[in-house]
């Protein structure tokens, strides 16, 4: 699963399939 990282840096979790952090999910 992909982890998703908020603007200042630090991990908000994971991206689940309402892609509520699509725009920053990374490998």
């Amino acid at each position: 699963q992909k982890l998703c990282e908020r603007p200042s840096g630090t991990w908000s979790g994971v991206c689940g399939n309402n892609n509520a952090c699509k725009n920053q999910c990374i490998n």
